[in-house]
């Protein structure tokens, strides 16, 4: 929805974080995500080691005015139970605890807003799911070229279907959603138009009509965020509250808060990649970059490292604090 005035308060807000917590990244074993755990016998065991206790204090620490926490990604495992899910994918990849609704009920209080991150497509590492979701892919990440948009009526029904589920026993506990996945890298923008794009809108704002929605495109579509090297941010769909602004670089500043109507945002990682340990850049440049975004109105999602326990990356903590202590003023 363009101009829609549910986006005021990521605009009030500047900046939050994204949060990859992943069944082949904290179940791994490996110590930067692990946080030296072992890997966990079960998806549930893993989920069920999240301390919220650590999560807040270092939320909080980060000055983060909102938290995008991934629901689930290639691999197709879930962090939240979906009576939908199981039933057309089979019992295993959902966890018991409803970690989504417990970090909106730990972060609400101290006014901090909870956003989910999903993908668009079936998980592309899973033919498990794919199959059972009526998703061809071809290869290991693309889709079946042969395919048209109708021929995957059947799966974003059932996509649609499985996430108005989500949103529905959320309510307003979730303030808004990041999906990925609806461009050409995967081979997804013959899938996903304003039509399409609408339908799942409203699947995902079903139980709480005040959240907000954006949708990467990843790259390839004509009307997409051009975040290499070309300084300006376009929004390539007439549907999204915000841009997703998927960048890789501190390269793209807004010239005003409304790109295509779309509130603007910028989603970077501060680490080597996306949900990785290290710092792209000093603090200085962080500071300097964000304090103009925010003096247009934008705003910026930042990708952190999470620990299993929910505790985010020591090293990255320092940066985002002495982010927060540079920015405080603005």
């Amino acid at each position: 929805m363009k101009y829609n005035p549910s986006t005021d308060w990521m605009s009030k807000a500047k900046y939050g974080l994204l949060l990859h917590y992943l069944y082949g990244l904290q179940n791994t074993g490996q110590a930067s995500w692990s946080g030296g755990l072992p890997a966990a016998a079960t998806w549930d065991e893993c989920v069920d080691s999240f301390d919220l206790s650590l999560f807040g204090r270092d939320v909080l620490a980060s000055g983060a005015g909102y938290v995008v926490f991934t629901l689930l990604q290639n691999s197709g495992y879930a962090c939240s139970p979906g009576e939908l899910y199981d039933r057309y994918c089979g019992r295993g990849y959902c966890s018991k605890r409803d970690l989504i609704a417990e970090i909106s009920d730990a972060l609400r209080p101290h006014g901090i807003k909870t956003l989910v991150y999903t993908s668009a497509n079936a998980p592309r590492f899973n033919d498990d799911i794919a199959e059972k979701l009526d998703y061809e892919y071809n290869g290991e990440s693309s889709l079946n070229p042969g395919r048209s948009k109708d021929g995957y009526r059947s799966f974003r029904d059932k996509w649609y279907a499985m996430m108005r589920e989500y949103s529905m026993r959320w309510g307003d506990k979730v303030s808004g959603w990041w999906v990925d996945g609806c461009g050409d890298w995967l081979g997804c923008a013959g899938i996903w138009d304003d039509e399409t794009l609408a339908e799942f809108s409203d699947a995902l704002k079903a139980g709480n009509p005040d959240s907000i929605v954006c949708y990467n495109p990843q790259n390839n579509h004509p009307y997409e965020y051009e975040w290499v090297n070309q300084g300006v941010v376009h929004a390539w769909n007439n549907v999204e509250d915000y841009t997703a602004g998927e960048c890789f670089a501190l390269n793209t500043l807004p010239c005003q808060r409304w790109i295509n109507g779309m509130q603007w945002n910028a989603t970077i990682y501060l680490g080597t990649n996306w949900a990785q340990p290290g710092k792209q850049y000093p603090d200085a440049k962080w500071i300097e970059f964000m304090k103009k975004a925010f003096s247009f109105g934008g705003a910026m999602t930042i990708d952190a490292l999470i620990r299993r326990d929910g505790s985010l990356d020591p090293a990255q903590m320092e940066q985002l604090a002495a982010i927060k202590a540079g920015v405080s003023a603005i």
